[in-house]
């Protein structure tokens, strides 16, 4: 049980720490958005305060937004889970199965040119960085 545990509290953390430490990089990048992040987190939180608490983090839109962006460009868990089709159908030229069990990767979704106009650009809030 105790590895059970430790397994569900490492998967946890690093898939977190893996968000921030992209994040971070992309912010670094780009000192024009980090400075936005900046100063958005310094409007809410004011001169005295000194920390942001759960509650502030939903009025922090653009920061949402830059995380939000990391994940479809850095996702932690790059497989969905795996589905089962329930009929036969045809996607692009492959014939699958109904009963199929299929497996959809959450990086080539997030990277498709077909639906993202830059798809390896980021672009939190629709906002380049």
């Amino acid at each position: 049980m105790f590895h059970a545990l430790q397994n569900v509290f490492a998967v946890g953390t690093n898939t977190s720490a893996a968000t921030m430490v992209w994040s971070m990089t992309y912010l670094m990048n780009n000192p024009r958005a980090m400075k936005k992040v900046q100063m958005e987190i310094r409007s809410l939180i004011g001169g005295n305060k000194g920390f942001v608490n759960e509650n502030d983090v939903q009025e922090l839109h653009y920061l949402k937004a830059v995380v939000k962006e990391t994940i479809r460009l850095q996702p932690t868990e790059s497989l969905l889970p795996p589905r089962e089709t329930i009929e036969n159908c045809i996607i692009e030229w492959y014939e699958i199965q109904a009963k199929t069990h299929v497996f959809v990767i959450r990086w080539a979704i997030g990277r498709d040119p077909e639906t993202w106009q830059n798809p390896e650009e980021v672009y939190p809030g629709g906002i380049c960085l």
